[in-house]
C-alpha cells in the first residue's frame, strides 16, 4: 500500500511537472515571443529645458544598427544631424560624425 501510494504520487508529480513545462513553453515561445530588435533604428534626443541655453530646443538625430541574439544586444551608431527650434539645421559629414557602441 505504501509503495503503491509512493509510486502514484511520484508519477503524478512528474506528469504535472511535464504538463506545466509544456504549458509554459507554449505561452513563452508561441503566444508571447520575444521581440527581435535587430536592424537599423533612428532615434531623436529632444532637449526642451536646460541651464545651458545654446542646447535648449535642440534635437539630435542618431542612426543606430543593432544586433539582437538571445539575451545579448550589441550595436553601433552615429550622430547624423541636429536641428534647433530657431531653424538651424546641420547634417554631419560622414568622417566627422560622433560614433557610439553598445
Amino acid at each position: 500500500m505504501f509503495i503503491e501510494n509512493l509510486l502514484t504520487n511520484t508519477l503524478g508529480t512528474i506528469l504535472g511537472g511535464l504538463l506545466l513545462s509544456i504549458i509554459y513553453f507554449i505561452i513563452y515561445e508561441k503566444i508571447f515571443p520575444k521581440k527581435n530588435l535587430t536592424g537599423e533604428w533612428e532615434a531623436a534626443l529632444i532637449i526642451k529645458n536646460t541651464k545651458y541655453k545654446p542646447y535648449e530646443g535642440l534635437t539630435v538625430f542618431y542612426k543606430i544598427h543593432l544586433l539582437h541574439k538571445g539575451n545579448e544586444l550589441s550595436g553601433t551608431g552615429e550622430k547624423v544631424k541636429e536641428k534647433r527650434d530657431d531653424g538651424y539645421f546641420h547634417e554631419f559629414e560622414f568622417d566627422k560624425r560622433v560614433t557610439l557602441s553598445l
